[in-house]
């Protein structure tokens, strides 16, 4: 199955019936030739949830400097279920990002994975307990392992237009208990003024703990 036909099942049947997502995610899943559309399922599906109008609990993931890159790899928090922030989901739908980049505040937007190859969403909210606005980037993961984020679409989030005091975190979603390692390079904070690691650039985790619920 290629991407495109994917995405026409999705629109035409599966993106508002939660069983038939689950049916086929399981069935997917257990077939070498069909995992690649598991995912796909995954990742629709976590994008449609996160559209909703409800509040999530987001997981601080602590690092380190290692060598080149900042390592993200201290799930303790998550693990723990402790510390976490909450996070009040806009229920917005779906937007492509705007000619121009301008960022509207409680807008979900996915980018053009060609673009911003390790962001699969932007959500630029103002909580009311926070002073300042924060750009949310979520990527979707569904293993373990290393996953980079790249300077290239770090700066191009940069580029885009939204307020210049926001502050920026990266979530991570993933399925139950999948931990990954993100890296950054250093080389993306070279022309920044603060050199805190977690004021600078904030990891946080949200794990999924049910797949496909209504």
């Amino acid at each position: 199955m290629s991407r495109p036909v994917f995405d026409i099942l999705w629109d035409v049947s599966l993106k508002d019936r939660t069983d038939k997502m689950a049916h086929l995610y399981v069935t997917f899943q257990v077939s070498p030739s069909m995992a690649i559309a598991a995912g796909w399922i995954f990742e629709s599906w976590i994008h449609q949830f996160l559209t909703r109008q409800k509040t999530i609990r987001l997981f601080p993931v602590l690092g380190r400097r290692m060598g080149r890159n900042l390592t993200y790899d201290d799930y303790t928090a998550s693990r723990r279920q402790e510390n976490s922030m909450s996070l009040q989901l806009a229920g917005s739908g779906q937007h492509l990002l705007p000619e121009g980049g301008a960022l509207e505040e409680g807008r979900y937007y996915r980018p053009e994975s060609a673009s911003f190859p390790e962001i699969d969403a932007l959500l630029l909210v103002h909580p009311p307990y926070y002073p300042l606005p924060i750009l949310f980037m979520f990527r979707i993961i569904r293993n373990q392992g290393e996953h980079g984020v790249s300077t290239d679409s770090l700066r191009k989030v940069d580029g885009l237009e939204f307020p210049s005091n926001a502050l920026r975190c990266y979530v991570v979603v993933t399925q139950g208990d999948i931990r990954p390692e993100i890296t950054v390079p250093m080389e993306y904070f070279e022309d920044k003024k603060q050199w805190l690691l977690h004021d600078t650039f904030p990891v946080f985790h949200y794990p999924v703990r049910w797949l496909f619920e209504d």
